[in-house]
């Protein structure tokens, strides 16, 4: 039991074994690169904002490092096995360092923590219902300003999440209507389900480039809050895998364009 679990928890986190180039493309659906850019709406000119790189080890077959908006996170897989622990950016236990903890028996990531070498540890806790759907996400920190919770509910052809911030008593709901296309289990679903939203809760860290556990979500079709609407249209590649996603936000007061973005996933 406990080698099925040390087994599968690495093919969460991506790995796939390369026999040659061409299977390994067209099997393992897993980005090696992912590009968000903003558009500029009357020129069309595009500006990259952060980029989120995979790095894949063939000989241990799991990743050495994802780097999030040029910051480098490198996996230590050590604590894997013992204490469904994957640690980054690891040198000792005095230094500032982060933390990935998984539910074995689940395959879900349950716990992203953010240690620095002295001071308050930033904490994101996830949970999850019976089909592996986050049903809650809270970030807590001291201080407080920065500390949020939501929570996710589920349709049968959309998703709300309701997001409080207590420091400010900013609160607010994301309508999401989801498209007829699967999101592979490899990609990060939070990158897509975090457009402007009112609080602005959600920063710019590893949570962006992971998948929170293996359940096929939907890739959204819109997405509405009390001050925008947000429309995604997606184009895939020779292989079904997605290549490109636009994502356009509206002022819903004037029907304006906010902001448009595009995401290029790259194998």
């Amino acid at each position: 039991y406990m080698q099925k679990y040390i087994f599968l928890i690495p093919l969460f986190l991506f790995a796939c074994k390369k026999e040659d180039k061409t299977s390994r493309i067209s099997a393992r659906q897993q980005p090696s690169k992912i590009a968000i850019f903003s558009v500029d709406t009357l020129s069309g000119m595009q500006t990259l904002q952060y980029e989120i790189n995979y790095f894949y080890n063939d000989s241990t077959e799991k990743f050495d490092s994802i780097i999030v908006g040029g910051i480098i996170n490198r996996f230590d897989y050590s604590r894997l096995a013992t204490e469904n622990k994957i640690l980054l950016n690891y040198t000792d236990s005095a230094s500032g360092y982060n933390e990935i903890i998984f539910n074995p028996n689940f395959y879900t990531l349950n716990e992203y923590n953010e240690i620095p070498p002295s001071g308050s540890t930033a904490t994101n806790l996830l949970q999850y219902d019976t089909y592996k759907r986050v049903t809650d996400f809270t970030y807590s920190n001291y201080p407080s300003a920065g500390n949020f919770s939501q929570t996710y509910s589920y349709n049968f052809d959309s998703t709300i999440i309701h997001t409080l911030r207590p420091y400010d008593g900013c609160e607010t709901n994301d309508t999401i209507t989801n498209s007829f296309y699967d999101m592979s289990t490899t990609l990060p679903y939070l990158l897509f389900t975090n457009i402007n939203n009112n609080c602005g809760t959600f920063g710019l860290n590893i949570l962006r480039a992971l998948p929170m556990s293996n359940y096929s979500y939907k890739l959204p079709y819109k997405m509405v809050n009390n001050l925008f609407e947000t429309s995604f249209s997606y184009t895939g590649d020779s292989n079904s895998r997605l290549a490109e996603a636009v994502v356009i936000s509206r002022l819903r007061i004037n029907n304006q364009i906010f902001q448009k973005l595009k995401i290029v996933v790259s194998y």
